[in-house]
This record gives structure tokens, sequence and C-alpha cells, in this order.
């Protein structure tokens, strides 16, 4: 189910300076369900599925150079993600739960949950309209003059200074930052 290598695994299981082994990180739900109800259906025990958050960008590369990124950790890498990484993270859920000392559950478990918090939110001065047509204007000017590094394109509002658009090519994907979109550009 998680696409593992059993010779790479046997090599994690044989190290025992700890108990615990991490088999894969961030899995998304359908494969950490599919894995749940695999161990239920053979009375597998011993392996734990933490829960963990991640940040989606449901426009993909839409304001990427803007918004920036983050890791696997959800730590801003770049852009406002970076900038604004304290006031954007929330706090994490937690689960305490009586253990032993080899960190298995006790019989007489008692459980405490402190609930996740949301983070805070940012509102740009961003115009989408303006954001679309700057980022096609760019393409174009991109393919039309051969451009083979890097182009940036920002649009201002003269009296405010508010940004209501800002571009540079070539672009990626939030959901995926270590793919360039568009290669050819």
């Amino acid at each position: 189910i998680l696409e593992l290598d059993k010779a790479a695994l046997l090599e994690k299981f044989s190290d025992r300076r700890s108990n615990d082994c991490l088999l894969r990180y961030r899995v998304e739900r359908d494969t950490a369900d599919r894995v749940r109800d695999f161990c239920e259906a053979n009375g597998i025990t011993g392996i734990r599925i933490n829960q963990d958050s991640k940040r989606w960008y449901p426009q993909g590369e839409f304001l990427a150079s803007v918004l920036g990124f983050t890791n696997v950790d959800n730590a801003g890498v770049s852009g406002l993600e970076l900038e604004y990484d304290d006031l954007l993270t929330g706090e994490n859920g937690v689960v305490l739960t009586a253990v032993n000392a080899w960190g298995y559950t006790l019989e007489q478990s008692y459980e405490t949950e402190r609930f996740p918090t949301e983070g805070d939110g940012l509102r740009l001065t961003i115009d989408a309209s303006i954001q679309h047509y700057l980022e096609n204007a760019l393409t174009y000017a991109v393919r039309e003059h051969h451009v083979a590094a890097r182009a940036v394109g920002i649009v201002m509002e003269v009296n405010t200074g508010a940004v209501l658009a800002m571009v540079s090519s070539p672009d990626y994907d939030l959901n995926d930052p270590n793919s360039i979109v568009d290669a050819t550009q």
C-alpha cells in the first residue's frame, strides 16, 4: 500500500536504537485509511498513523511567486508564507496518552485531547483580474522575446503604492513547488 522497498524496510527494522520506525511521511488520507483498514482486517498491531495538516492551494500556480510555499513541516519557505509564517501557523492538536517506557499504550490508558487552532489569514491588495491579465501578458512576452532566465512583472496603484498584481516566470504549482509548470518558458 505504501509502495516501500522490502530491503530498505528490513534495514530500518533492524536498527535497534529506537522502538519507533517511520515508514512513510506525508501520505494522502485515502492511503492512510487503506493502511488502517489493512491492519484492522489482518490483526496487525504496533502501526501508528499520525494525522498532520497540509496546506492546499486551490488555484495551483495562480499568484505563486507572491504566496510562496511551505516545506514538508508546513514552515514558510518563500513569499508571504515565509514572511508571515508565525501569523499563518496555527497550533497542532495533541492527544496525551499514558504509555510505558517502550512507548506502548498502557491498558489502564487515559487520553486528554487538546484541539488544534487555525492560524490567522492575510488580506491582500491583489486584484485577481489584473493578476490574470499580467500573468498572460508576461507569458506572452517571455515567449515573444525568448527570455532565457526569468521575467518579473508588477502592477501598482500609483496613488497608494498598493500592489495589484505580481508575477514571475517561470512559474510553479504551489501544491508541487518542486516542479516548474511550463519548462518551455
